[in-house]
């Protein structure tokens, strides 16, 4: 990370729990400051709130068409990146297993090396490496949209947690088909070219007056009726 001007670590649950430890340390070089001050969170959404747009790494090629997330080739960057002045960040999950689904869906876009169709799989350091390499010498732009006040992921995911609410009073989702329209759901507002504080905000007052009793039927019209019969007389 330091080797590119990539200074800010986040950590989520690290594995042994202490943070940071003479392990870590001991094979950081001269970027032990940066282990020092790396922010260790209890959950992803924590450690994801402040950030306008994150993109998940991953190799897996079911990610694109069961999770509706757009997936952005790490050599294409620099043409997928917002505008300059968006807190960015880049999820990279565990070793073994690397990102659940659970975990990719709270991205905004999928970020995949391209590798060996027959064999895809990176370590997780040579895949932070090449990571950090590519968005070192990727160009920020300011283009259309730069003036626009992003949301950040904690207001995003705030808008969706309102609207699964709303759709579950009304029994829109099924034991069989909750997951996928979850997906899709969160896919189509990822896909929109990234919502502002604004747009959330807009959301919200949908969300908040379809929520609302509706008034009883000719309720409004009694009233204006009685009101031009005064006018008449």
């Amino acid at each position: 990370m330091k080797n590119f001007g990539l200074r800010e670590l986040r950590l989520v649950r690290p594995a042994g729990g202490e943070w940071p430890n003479e392990k870590a340390r001991a094979v950081a070089a001269r970027a032990v400051d940066l282990i020092d001050a790396a922010k260790v969170y209890d959950s992803l959404d924590a450690a994801l709130a402040d950030l306008q747009y994150v993109y998940a790494a991953s190799g897996r090629p079911r990610a694109q068409d069961k999770l509706a997330k757009d997936v952005v080739l790490l050599r294409q960057v620099q043409d997928a990146l917002p505008p300059a002045g968006t807190r960015i960040g880049v999820m990279f999950g565990r070793e073994d297993n690397g990102l659940y689904n659970e975990e990719l869906v709270r991205a905004n876009a999928i970020l995949t090396i391209d590798t060996d169709p027959g064999f895809y799989s990176l370590n997780l350091g040579q895949a932070v490496l090449i990571t950090c390499y590519e968005l070192f010498r990727a160009p920020r732009r300011s283009g259309l949209g730069a003036k626009r006040d992003p949301a950040s992921r904690r207001e995003v995911e705030g808008m969706l947690g309102r609207l699964f609410t709303a759709l579950e009073a009304r029994a829109f989702f099924t034991p069989y088909n909750r997951d996928v329209l979850h997906f899709a759901i969160r896919g189509f507002f990822d896909r929109v070219d990234r919502l502002s504080r604004q747009d959330v905000a807009a959301m919200l007052q949908v969300l908040k007056a379809l929520q609302r009793t509706p008034s009883s039927p000719g309720s409004g019209s009694s009233s204006t009726e009685s009101a031009d019969s005064k006018e008449q007389r």
